[in-house]
């Protein structure tokens, strides 16, 4: 394992920042700046705050990830997705050479269309979406501005529990107790990855430091979300019906590749270690967020019961 590290976390305030923040704390001394400390828009903010902390390593998980509001917000979302990693990137470019952090910048599977699947990191993006379009604007940026040391980490349908953030499960949880099934979407074949997948790529790649570039890294398979909440459920003994969407019947379809699943060929041999299985990873990230998941149904459940008692006097 890598020697305690620097780390300056940039949009420590939504999911992946949080659930970063959570993973990597205990192991490195880690300075977490939500948007309203530090707008990685703001080229001297973000240089004065990596000068004062001194840092080894910076992740920028900042980012607008709606894709419907990108598409009614198009202008924010270019700032944010598009701008805001290429300002990032030209700040560290000003730093001193002996300075420089290493950037740790994430991707979405959003920048293809889903016409084949399979895609790998040499693939050219051809995006349905604003969200995906700004986000592959930053990607090109940083693999062609010189910078020296970076990765940007391709990822996809992240599965991530922390508090005071919604996710999938707990969406699903809440509904599950109050309603007779759910129909989740199950022609859209996606990669995914949870929080400890993602935190464990991170690590191992400070500890092996690769050569700088691009990497897909999610979890090894193809799957559905139908398929993903099936295995929350079995994992936490949910006894609810999960019936099958298509994607054309949800809102804004269009936006959302059919196949976008990525290649992890190159991010296992970089590392010398398979990624792990989704549905593995999966109930792994149940297991360790089984009390927090549970509780959270629970009292789901009993606020149906009570809503349903009330509506029947």
């Amino acid at each position: 394992m890598s020697d305690r590290l620097k780390i300056v976390v940039f949009g420590a305030n939504g999911l992946l920042g949080r659930g970063l923040v959570k993973q990597l704390g205990p192991r490195h001394a880690v300075s977490a700046f939500p948007r309203e400390q530090v707008d990685i828009t703001d080229q001297s903010a973000v240089l004065q705050t990596l000068e004062d902390a001194a840092a080894d390593v910076v992740l920028n998980c900042a980012g607008f990830l709606n894709v419907d509001r990108c598409e009614k917000e198009p202008e924010r979302s270019h700032r944010v997705n598009g701008l805001g990693p290429v300002r990032l990137a030209k700040a560290i470019g000003r730093m001193k050479t002996e300075n420089k952090p290493l950037l740790f910048h994430f991707s979405t599977d959003f920048v293809f269309d889903g016409a084949k699947g399979a895609y790998k990191e040499e693939d050219i993006a051809r995006p349905l979406s604003y969200y995906g379009t700004h986000k592959i604007v930053a990607d090109e940026f940083l693999l062609n501005c010189g910078l020296r040391d970076f990765y940007i980490l391709r990822t996809a349908s992240l599965l991530c529990n922390v508090e005071g953030r919604d996710n999938f499960a707990k969406r699903m949880l809440t509904l599950a107790a109050e309603k007779p099934f759910l129909q989740i979407v199950d022609d859209l074949k996606i990669s995914m990855v949870t929080l400890e997948v993602l935190a464990w790529f991170v690590e191992q790649m400070l500890e092996l430091r690769p050569e700088s570039g691009l990497y897909n890294a999610v979890c090894g398979g193809i799957t559905t979300w139908n398929a993903i909440l099936q295995t929350v459920f079995k994992e936490l003994n949910v006894d609810r019906e999960i019936r099958a969407a298509r994607i054309d019947a949800m809102p804004n379809a269009a936006l959302r590749p059919r196949n976008s699943d990525l290649d992890v060929a190159k991010i296992t041999r970089t590392l010398n270690a398979p990624a792990p299985f989704w549905e593995h990873a999966v109930a792994d990230h149940v297991r360790a967020n089984r009390e927090s998941y549970a509780a959270l149904y629970a009292n789901a459940v009993q606020r149906a019961s009570i809503n349903l008692a009330a509506s029947s006097k």
